[in-house]
C-alpha cells in the first residue's frame, strides 16, 4: 500500500488520511486537528492544535525518555487533570488540554491571530534538551504568537507537572517513570490556508 506516494513515509497524519481515501498531497490536515476533532474539541477558523507527548527528564533537563515509559492512559489522564486545572488561558488565548491514550492534545483558540507551522520541539532522541519552538517563517507575526505560546505554555506547565506529578505517578506503580515530566512534542507540519483550522 502507498497512503503518500512511492518512498515517500508518511507521519500518522497524512498516514491516516491516505488509508481513509484523501490525498495527503492535496489535503494537509496536521495530527493535532485529527486528534482535537477526534476528543470531541470543537474547533474554529484561527485554532492551533498541537499533539504532545509526555517524556520524562534528568535533573539538567535532557530527554531520557521521550515517551515517559508510555505511561498508562489513567496516569496521563491525572496529569492532564493538573495541568487543565491550573492552565485555562495563556494571555488572551484560550488552551483546552485533553488526554488521548497516552499522549497529549492541546487547542489555542484566538479567532485569526495564530498561525503554524513551527519548528518540531521533539528531539527525536534521547540525551538532548527540548529544542525551542521557533516560527517557521520568521516575519510572521502569527506564527511568532503561536511560537511564544508554546513557551509559555511549557513555563506554566513544568512547574506543576514537577511538583505533582510523582505523587500521581506513584500512585499508579509505575516506578520506572517516577520521575519528573512534561510536555515535549509538538508534531509540525504543513499549514493549512488561514481560513481553515491551522496544526503546528
Amino acid at each position: 500500500m502507498i497512503p503518500a506516494a512511492p518512498g515517500i513515509t508518511p507521519g500518522s497524519g497524512p498516514g491516516h488520511l491516505g488509508l481513509f481515501g484523501y490525498d495527503p498531497l492535496e489535503f494537509q490536515v496536521g495530527r493535532g486537528v485529527i486528534e482535537a476533532l477526534g476528543l470531541g474539541v470543537e474547533l474554529k477558523p484561527g485554532d492551533v492544535c498541537a499533539p504532545r507527548e509526555f517524556a520524562t527528564l534528568d535533573a539538567k533537563g535532557i530527554v531520557t525518555d521521550r515517551r515517559a515509559g508510555r505511561i498508562p492512559t489513567e496516569v496521563c489522564e491525572k496529569l492532564v487533570d493538573l495541568l487543565t486545572k491550573k492552565i485555562k488561558k495563556i494571555g488572551d488565548t484560550q488552551v483546552i488540554i485533553k488526554a488521548a491514550r497516552n499522549t497529549v492534545s492541546s487547542s489555542f483558540s484566538v479567532a485569526k491571530v495564530l498561525e503554524g507551522p513551527l519548528t518540531d520541539a521533539d528531539p527525536n532522541r534521547e540525551g538532548y534538551a527540548i529544542p525551542t519552538v521557533k516560527p517557521r517563517d520568521a516575519k510572521n507575526l502569527k506564527q511568532k504568537k503561536m511560537a511564544k505560546l508554546i513557551a509559555d505554555f511549557y513555563k506554566a506547565a513544568l512547574p506543576i507537572l514537577k511538583t505533582k506529578s510523582r505523587r500521581t505517578v506513584s500512585s499508579c506503580a509505575q516506578s520506572r517513570i517516577n520521575r519528573r515530566f512534561r510536555c515535549s512534542k509538538i508534531v509540525t507540519s504543513s499549514s493549512p490556508p488561514a481560513s481553515r483550522v491551522s496544526d503546528v
